[in-house]
């Protein structure tokens, strides 16, 4: 009997230690959050799209003559110039039409030489006497500026002599004055009142003027000659421009003349003439066609592709064949971009971009938007609207065909809070304790541009923090969201700051306290 109560006595301390473990245990534990800093930073807003790469200018090289290609002289790739023959095509038909034309021409030109056999001496007559009124008419003009020059040279000659005669006038007058100033040195010298060297010095500065004198008297000569000299090229200048002037009347009198003689054989070969031109005009033309079986490139740049083959015909008669397609220049290339209609408010001229191609994958290439068309195009009831993405190409590695995926920065925003995204999407348990503002509903407000387009779409949401008046417990804030890149969401909120903590996440199969009597239970739905 004893042994039995002793047993019942350990079952009893065991029962309850463990009730007041688990009590103990329960009244600790608590659900555990995962929390995630809130930063300042800055985001961008991205609209990816999918595209084309094309060359910045696309040109189809076609053939304008009927024919068979004899010979294709370039290959995919070829880097070619303008003019630089890409093909050949047979040549014997229009050459025989050039040698048509060429006998006809031959003929009309013969019988407008037989029209014209007569009145070419007078047309001669005429081209050598405009000849000659010309050559008198310049030599006239010469004769004029001769003697201009001439009547410019007399004064120029004079202002030199009034100049020298001036010079020589003060080198008179400075000698006069060394040469004063040299005695009066010397006397004091004599006097024994100065230095030797200041005497000197005196009259060293007394030969220097005089030099000076006389030099001033040979450039007064010599100016005084040149005078004259021009006084006379003058008189010369205006006794040949007279004669000049009357060479110029003589040949238009002559002019005259051989015009009257030549206008009566004019009309005589006027037939003839519209003959030759004619002909002229048939040979061009199937010189034309003749030149047109060499296929040439209208622009510098690459063969893309070639759409022809030697002994091939092609046929132009109703439909310019394309034979070949060349870029101009692949060093600068862009994207023929597809942007959905929802994302198309967003995107102007000059936004940053960057892409993708399939066979670099783990490069990106950069851009910048060029241009986006207003026309829409339609495709299984989808309305998209081409963007052109212009693009560098230094290294060649992107090719026209390549398909791009491309990423449009549309929006960016600096110094603002972010948080992460997930902290929008947690939602906490019911057995949670919530305090803070009420749950409203999702409301999206649209921001503008000046010219009317939607350029960023805010919302109204809600995130968490912990309590810290309550351990178990979080406070619900509201906060209204911007621009987001996935990874992080823009918010503004007069209850958040850098580095607040904001729930992301819970730990699973928490024991949670029941909630107090100030604050309810379960957070809104989300």
């Amino acid at each position: 009997m004893k042994r039995i109560l002793i047993i019942l006595i350990i079952v009893a301390i065991a029962v309850g230690g463990g009730f007041l473990f688990m009590r103990s245990r329960s009244a600790n534990e608590r659900q555990v959050f995962r929390t995630k800093p809130v930063s300042k930073g800055t985001i961008q807003s991205v609209v990816t799209a999918t595209g084309e790469l094309t060359a910045v200018t696309a040109v189809d090289v076609g053939s304008e003559v009927s024919g068979v290609i004899d010979k294709i002289y370039v290959e995919h790739n070829s880097k070619v110039k303008k003019g630089q023959i890409l093909a050949q095509i047979n040549p014997e038909t229009l050459q025989a039409q050039v040698d048509k034309a060429e006998a006809s021409l031959a003929r009309s030109r013969s019988s407008y030489d037989n029209a014209v056999s007569k009145a070419g001496n007078s047309k001669a007559s005429v081209k050598k006497a405009e000849a000659s009124l010309l050559s008198q008419q310049a030599q006239a003009k010469k004769s004029q500026a001769a003697v201009e020059n001439a009547r410019a040279n007399v004064s120029n000659s004079q202002a030199n002599f009034h100049t020298a005669k001036a010079n020589l006038a003060k080198s008179e007058a400075e000698y006069a004055n060394a040469k004063a100033n040299y005695e009066r040195w010397n006397k004091l010298f004599v006097q024994d009142l100065v230095s030797r060297s200041e005497r000197d010095d005196a009259y060293t500065s007394m030969l220097t003027s005089k030099a000076s004198v006389e030099a001033s008297k040979a450039g007064l000569d010599a100016a005084n000659a040149s005078l004259k000299s021009a006084q006379i090229d003058l008189q010369s200048a205006m006794i040949s421009y007279e004669g000049a002037q009357a060479d110029v009347e003589a040949a238009r009198i002559q002019v005259e003349a051989a015009r009257d003689d030549a206008a009566a054989s004019e009309a005589s070969v006027a037939g003839a003439a519209a003959d030759v031109k004619q002909a002229e005009a048939s040979l061009n033309s199937a010189k034309v066609d003749l030149s047109k079986t060499s296929i040439t490139s209208p622009i510098d740049g690459i063969v893309l592709s070639i759409e022809v083959s030697e002994g091939q015909t092609v046929a132009s008669q109703y439909q310019t064949p394309e034979l070949f397609k060349l870029a101009q220049n692949l060093d600068s290339m862009q994207v023929e971009a597809t942007v959905d209609e929802a994302d198309i408010g967003q995107i102007h001229v000059g936004d940053e971009a960057s892409f993708t191609v399939d066979a670099w994958p783990d490069k990106i290439f950069q851009g910048k938007v060029q241009e986006v068309r207003k026309a829409a195009e339609t495709t299984n009831n989808v309305v998209t609207f081409p963007v052109i993405i212009a693009t560098n190409n230094p290294d060649m590695c992107l090719i026209p065909g390549m398909t791009a995926t491309v990423n449009i920065q549309t929006l960016k925003h600096s110094d603002i809070l972010l948080v992460p995204s997930a902290a929008l999407r947690f939602k906490p348990s019911e057995a949670v304790n919530i305090s803070g503002t009420d749950n409203k509903a999702a409301e999206e407000v649209a921001s503008t541009s000046a010219s009317g387009d939607i350029v960023e779409k805010k919302a109204i949401r809600v995130l968490y923090v912990e309590d810290k008046d309550d351990p178990t417990g979080l406070v619900r804030i509201e906060v209204t969201t911007g621009l987001t890149d996935g990874t992080n969401t823009e918010v503004e909120s007069p209850d958040l700051k850098e580095g607040d903590l904001v729930v992301v996440g819970s730990t699973d199969k928490s024991l949670v306290k029941s909630s107090s009597s100030n604050k309810r239970r379960g957070g809104p739905p989300f």
